[in-house]
């Protein structure tokens, strides 16, 4: 007499089995992983720009539109004074660097301006970002400046960079 067999799965089945289980979840999990990276570094580029956008074009309505530019020459070119369509002395600068954990470097920047001449400041980038490098350049016959920034920002160890770069000249036609 012969027994009936029961129809289910030996251990070797199941061993391959979950085997085969456990590879398809890895390959779907990293790629989750990936493109959850991707979406938080497209986050912080995308705040990074904007933030960029407001302060150079902040900075380029008045400069525009402004006499008398004082750029120190570079190692220093840091800042730049002027006067604005009101006769206001203003300054743009890069603050001086502090500690700041959410920076690629440790340490954080912010692009500042003064409506006083240079004796009080204030913040004209939100502190999300690290200002690595700003750059005023001036010259030519009819004054132009030119402004190099490069910024950065991490959240959760991922960093984002950009660099902006534009040239202004002023609105008022210097007559030789």
């Amino acid at each position: 007499m012969t027994t009936p067999k029961t129809a289910g799965f030996t251990l070797l089945e199941m061993i391959a089995a979950l085997g085969v289980f456990s590879v398809v979840i890895i390959i779907f999990s990293s790629t989750f992983l990936s493109l959850l990276n991707a979406e938080r570094k497209a986050q912080i580029a995308s705040t990074i720009q904007n933030n960029l956008r407001f302060a150079v074009e902040v900075m380029m309505k008045e400069i525009r539109t402004g006499t008398g530019y004082i750029v120190p020459l570079s190692p220093d070119n840091t800042s730049i004074a002027f006067f604005n369509a009101d006769n206001e002395s203003i300054v743009y600068r890069a603050s001086e660097p502090v500690p700041d954990p959410r920076c690629p470097t440790g340490e954080g920047r912010r692009i500042e301006r003064s409506e006083d001449g240079g004796t009080s400041f204030l913040p004209l980038t939100s502190e999300q970002i690290c200002i690595e490098r700003l750059e005023f350049l001036s010259g030519g016959i009819q004054p132009r400046i030119q402004i190099v920034v490069n910024a950065a920002a991490m959240i959760q160890n991922v960093v984002s960079a950009l660099t902006v770069q534009t040239l202004i000249s002023q609105r008022k036609v210097a007559v030789p």
